[in-house]
């Protein structure tokens, strides 16, 4: 078909289909809300993957997500798309950020709270390329979104109780060791509720 559309100067993709629908070996089908492009150049290619790069916005997203993390995280997973990183390498890479920023935490002084903080935000805004990544190249597996959970829980309570000791050693209040407790025990309590309301969807 596309030797025939070659005749007619057309090298494209759609010619080599207008051929076989010519001859009635092609035929629409509803792809309802779904998208198809014809990818023949820099242009089309380009295009397309800024499509693919949009469907991974959600509608779960909060505010910070929607406006800070989820725009630099694309960026992001654009260019780790065309590398042979793995979702799972990008899970450990923004876990090992994430402790880094605690050590910064409890190693006290301002400036070191204020590294922490950028560093716990990056490692924020990294843990989201490995879905993305994982969506786009049809990586998903159950042992990477588990793997993904652990770190994340795990890096969590280390930023938390980073946070918790170095206000505490500033203000020497014992309400501080109090809220910090409840906010490390309530990030392992929300995936574990998340986590049970997922398995009991899915009966």
């Amino acid at each position: 078909a596309i030797e025939e559309s070659l005749h007619d100067d057309d090298s494209s993709l759609s010619g080599g289909i207008r051929v076989l629908a010519g001859k009635g070996k092609a035929k629409t089908f509803d792809i309802k809300d779904d998208y198809w492009i014809d990818v023949d150049d820099e242009k089309t290619y380009k295009l397309a993957e800024n499509k693919l790069l949009a469907t991974l916005k959600k509608t779960s997203d909060g505010p910070i997500s929607r406006y800070l993390n989820r725009p630099i995280s694309t960026r992001i997973t654009r260019y780790l798309l065309r590398t042979d990183i793995t979702p799972n390498h990008v899970s450990f890479f923004s876990f090992i950020l994430a402790m880094l920023g605690a050590f910064l935490f409890f190693s006290g002084g301002y400036i070191n709270l204020v590294i922490g903080g950028i560093l716990a935000q990056l490692a924020s805004i990294i843990d989201g390329c490995d879905g993305e990544i994982a969506r786009l190249k049809f990586q998903v597996t159950e042992f990477g979104g588990w793997f993904d959970a652990v770190l994340d829980r795990y890096a969590d309570a280390f930023l938390l109780f980073g946070l918790t000791y170095y206000v505490y050693f500033t203000d020497r209040n014992f309400l501080v060791l109090f809220i910090g407790f409840l906010a490390i025990i309530g990030t392992f309590m929300n995936s574990y509720t998340a986590d049970k309301y997922d398995g009991l969807m899915k009966r």
